[in-house]
């Protein structure tokens, strides 16, 4: 391969993040720098999965365009020390592809070179022995052999082999990591990025999780957390405006704090710092632009967090589950993906396909959308990394009645019978199966033991319900959720199916809307007439395409029942398959405090 282009610069970066997303719980073992919060494999794989999906989805995919678009999701998406440097590397890869459709081999490595200084200029006080140092010592040695390189399959080998040697001297330059006995964090993640690259061009597309578990790492790093961490909050915002001089907010911030990384451009920025005053941090950045996307994590309770997990159940879940990612990532939860395909075409749910790239193949493409459930050895991978820092495991999967997930994670559970694993057929799906992992995590915060929770999810299952009000029953014929005959009819007739997820796992047909009718005002009676007098109520609402619908539901059951907590999410490409776009749901979670046995 003599070029890059957007088609071929798409694919690199989700193979990247798909790696990175499968070595993200090794990275949080070895993460002890500059804090020991064990966060640094989830912050880059994140920070990668909002750079993935924008890929995904991007219609215009000329390398200019794709470089840019990626960017403003690297800085949107970024999380952490690492994803900010990440973010900024692909702005710099942007600078450098403006203007271009495709780039040859000696331009690529020109400009990697501009995207590892723009990451360098980002961090106001860099240390050696980082991801920077393995960053920087990958690009000059590839600017070093750029005339002596042939294709891009050896610039990549090439630069592996010089990052995977950087890697490994971290130690040495670095203490912390020495006496740790690691290398760090994130340099080991940006290899792994490359990893994930070169393996898509020798392989091809890769197996979820494949040889996410090569290298050996470390055994338990932490063995009590630090009470003198010298400040408290990881602060990050998000700035736009015009003009912003990046190095005045730098000039500016500094003082607040330490670990400072501004990244972006003159129109769109991402502070990190490590502080004691958030707000403080937030109120500088309101001088120079609107503040958006404010997060401000508690390190110290992070670390003790991480100190007491081996005492914890550790959550995990396929990913047919609607929850949001930020729960995802706080209560670090283990996704295991569905596969969705088209043709001969194979993907990863919400990794290597997203919910609007589904509802686009299915409109352009002959096929019709299939799912297959995540298999066994998958599960195992899962169970595995899991183990490396729990017990025990508390497995949340879809309906058994919809699909083979459920014993799939038994089946797996058999092979490691060291890891005390039970798996809770949720009988739901997709915004109920989300509402039933959400309670879980809390059961298992409030120090309850795995059969415990277990109990009171038996018990949340059973007052469980999802309601499913589609657009079109085209879809649902298709994929065989309605039989043809009846399909046939209803779309003959104009009637479209409102269809129920019960406590019983299975999809019913509880209602039709004829035409003329409005197919919310009855999906709101059904909902009303679920919760009855109920007084303890949770919901989720998700969409395929359909953000109107779902806030309008979202209005509904703040003003019917006076929830307004309620989470409003894409359906999972694996239920976008099969419903298809235009479908509104809701997961009602609703029973009474007398009900509830605890």
């Amino acid at each position: 391969m003599k070029y890059v282009d957007g088609k071929r610069f798409r694919r690199a970066v989700v193979a990247a993040a798909q790696h990175v997303l499968a070595c993200q719980e090794r990275l949080n073992r070895i993460n002890v720098f500059p804090v020991a919060d064990g966060d640094t494999g989830t912050n880059m794989a994140m920070t990668l999965r909002a750079v993935a999906d924008r890929a995904i989805d991007m219609s215009d995919r000329t390398l200019a365009s794709m470089s840019a678009s990626l960017a403003e999701s690297a800085l949107l998406g970024a999380r952490g020390n690492s994803g900010a440097i990440l973010a900024q590397f692909f702005q710099g890869l942007a600078v450098s592809f403006r203007g271009k459709n495709r780039v040859n081999t000696t331009n690529l490595v020109d400009s990697m070179v501009v995207a590892v200084s723009h990451a360098e200029q980002a961090v106001l006080k860099p240390v050696e022995g980082t991801i920077l140092t393995v960053m920087r010592d990958w690009s000059e040695h590839l600017k070093h052999k750029r005339q002596s390189i042939s294709g891009l399959d050896q610039i990549m080998s090439e630069g592996l082999a010089a990052a995977s040697l950087a890697l490994s001297r971290t130690p040495k330059q670095l203490k912390v990591l020495a006496s740790a006995g690691v290398v760090d964090a994130g340099a080991q993640g940006f290899v792994n990025m490359l990893e994930g690259i070169v393996r898509l061009i020798e392989v091809g597309q890769l197996d979820w999780g494949a040889n996410a578990d090569e290298t050996e790492l470390v055994q338990t790093l932490i063995d009590e957390p630090n009470p003198d961490q010298q400040f408290r909050y990881c602060t990050e915002c998000v700035v736009s405006g015009t003009g912003i001089s990046l190095t005045q907010i730098r000039s500016e911030v500094d003082a607040l704090g330490d670990s400072l990384i501004v990244a972006g451009s003159s129109e769109l920025i991402r502070i990190h710092i490590h502080s004691d005053d958030p707000e403080a941090v937030y109120e500088i950045a309101r001088k120079f632009g609107a503040v958006k996307l404010t997060k401000a994590d508690d390190m110290v309770a992070q670390q003790q967090n991480n100190f007491e997990q081996k005492k914890t159940p550790a959550i995990l879940t396929d990913s047919s589950c609607d929850v949001p990612s930020d729960f995802l990532i706080q209560h670090r939860v283990q996704v295991v993906p569905v596969r969705v395909s088209f043709g001969s075409r194979d993907y990863l749910d919400r990794l290597t396909i997203t919910s609007k790239e589904v509802y686009r193949l299915m409109a352009t493409q002959k096929y019709q959308p299939k799912t297959s459930q995540p298999s066994p050895g998958e599960f195992i991978k899962a169970y595995r990394l899991a183990n490396e820092h729990h017990d025990q495991g508390l497995v949340l999967t879809i309906s058994s009645a919809l699909s083979g997930t459920y014993q799939a994670g038994q089946t797996a559970a058999k092979h490691l019978p060291d890891f005390e694993t039970r798996v809770f057929d949720t009988r739901s799906a997709a915004p109920g199966h989300g509402l039933l992992l959400m309670l879980a995590a809390e059961f298992i915060e409030a120090g309850n033991d795995l059969d415990e929770v277990v109990r009171k999810l038996t018990f949340a299952r059973a007052h469980t319900t999802v309601f499913a009000s589609l657009e079109t029953v085209d879809y649902a014929v298709r994929g065989g959720r309605v039989p043809k005959i009846q399909g046939l009819v209803a779309s003959l007739i104009g009637r479209v199916p409102i269809l129920k997820v019960d406590h019983t796992g299975k999809i019913r047909r509880v209602a039709m809307v004829n035409p003329g009718e409005t197919a919310d005002r009855k999906l709101q009676k059904l909902i009303r007439k679920q919760v009855g007098k109920k007084d303890i109520l949770r919901f989720i609402v998700s969409h395929a395409n359909a953000e109107q619908r779902a806030n309008r539901l979202l209005s509904y059951i703040a003003e019917e029942f006076g929830v307004v907590d309620v989470p409003v999410l894409d359906v999972s490409p694996t239920l976008g398959a099969h419903v298809g776009p235009g479908t509104a749901a809701v997961g009602v979670m609703a029973y009474s405090k007398a009900e509830q046995p605890w």
